[in-house]
């Protein structure tokens, strides 16, 4: 293995190593989660569309995965097309909702999505299957299953087809949400497609060495 002899290698050493240690006790400390209701605060990296578990009325098992997410909270879920949903969704919409398709029956139950990598931002729409007002929750939480905070939800299922189902997302200060769940939105909920935040690995990098040098000055200066 090369060793690192010059002054520069001990400057980059001290400044990746100063990096990991400073880096990780501010991440800790000044992790903070918000409630977004706008699907455009959330920086979308990818997208989970139900559409790719099959089309209008496919009947999905539960527990199941579907691309980078794993999803349980019921005994069953469904892909119902935004119109045949018949709420607040779009016509295009694929949405996954709390129905058992071999009866036609809503279910009881909760969507809880977990990630594969740990995301920094999630937000769906998400409806009651009774018209009027509804209510619920957004909850995330961390790798080691601590709640990282939730959120109460109201919105209103109109029937109108018009895109104006309410958004419920939720944006962490660091990359710590590994899952979360939409909770208690009633028998037969929906939500639709899921935008997905994971900040690029170069942006981290570079406050991870900038952190580094601020440490490699400080002692230099001393």
């Amino acid at each position: 293995m090369m060793k690192l002899h010059s002054f520069g290698g001990k400057w980059l050493k001290s400044i990746l190593v100063g990096a990991v240690l400073v880096a990780a006790p501010i991440q800790a400390a000044f992790a903070s989660l918000i409630l977004t209701n706008d699907r455009n605060t959330i920086q979308t990296d990818y997208t989970i569309d139900w559409a790719n578990l099959g089309s209008d009325l496919t009947a999905i098992g539960s527990p199941f995965t579907l691309d980078t997410v794993s999803v349980s909270g019921a005994s069953g879920f469904g892909v119902f097309s935004g119109s045949t949903y018949n709420a607040d969704f779009t016509a295009t919409d694929a949405v996954l909702a709390l129905y058992d398709l071999n009866t036609f029956d809503p279910l009881d139950g909760i969507f809880s999505i977990t990630f594969a990598t740990a995301i920094q931002g999630v937000g769906a729409q998400v409806q009651a299957n009774q018209f009027g007002g509804f209510s619920g929750f957004i909850r995330a939480f961390n790798a080691a299953n601590v709640l990282l905070g939730q959120f109460a939800i109201n919105g209103t299922n109109g029937g109108n087809g018009n895109g104006s189902a309410i958004f419920a997302g939720v944006i962490s200060s660091a990359v710590d949400i590994t899952r979360i769940e939409f909770a208690s939105f009633g028998t037969g909920a929906a939500i639709n497609g899921l935008s997905v935040d994971v900040p690029e690995p170069s942006t981290w990098l570079m406050l991870l060495i900038g952190l580094g040098f601020l440490t490699v000055m400080r002692k230099r200066v001393k």
